[in-house]
């Protein structure tokens, strides 16, 4: 037994941050004819979020981060679309915008070795879907999901599933059929 003082590690949170919004649903009829509708719509939110009075350990130094941006939240977010119904046919052609985020508090740009840290980049996608009601029992539904088959990823996890990026899906195709009994 010593009555030297052992050594512990002390956690706490990063410091405080704050985050300020705005979310924007809208849809616009454009034509509204028996037998026919088109109509735009967005649903878009802006972010502004940010560490305020934070510190953060890089090694033996504590950083000030008051300022960065925290990590994974995009400031700008965006789902835009042209939707037509004519008859038994309804269609929906959709765009899709995430801004740039950060996976760390440091807000890192270039990736580490591993790929867990850095930028993740914004991206656009666009969606295609289709359906045609046969009759009030039986419905066809068509799909094609990032139609541009556009390369992006969405994270930089540093564990499961390891480090690296959760890369996205590629061109996606789905057809479904439903009856109503």
């Amino acid at each position: 037994m010593t009555d030297e003082p052992s050594p512990y590690l002390f956690k706490t949170n990063t410091g405080n941050s704050k985050t300020l919004g705005l979310e924007l649903i809208a849809e616009y009829e454009l034509v509204q004819s028996p037998g026919f509708e088109l109509s735009l719509f967005t649903a878009t939110s802006y972010f502004d979020a940010e560490y305020v009075d934070s510190r953060l350990r890089d090694g033996n130094q504590n950083i000030d981060i008051s300022g960065n941006s925290l990590e994974t939240v995009p400031n700008w977010m965006s789902r835009n679309g042209l939707q037509l119904a004519y008859q038994k046919l309804t269609g929906i052609f959709q765009h899709s915008y995430v801004g740039k985020s950060y996976s760390d508090a440091f807000n890192t740009q270039s990736p580490s070795a591993n790929g867990a840290k850095g930028l993740v980049p914004a991206y656009h996608i666009f969606d295609l879907n289709l359906a045609y009601r046969y009759s009030p029992q039986l419905l066809f539904k068509a799909g094609v999901n990032n139609l541009f088959d556009q390369s992006y990823f969405t994270k930089r996890p540093a564990g499961y599933p390891g480090a690296g990026v959760w890369p996205s899906d590629g061109r996606g195709l789905n057809f479904s059929v439903a009856f109503n009994l």
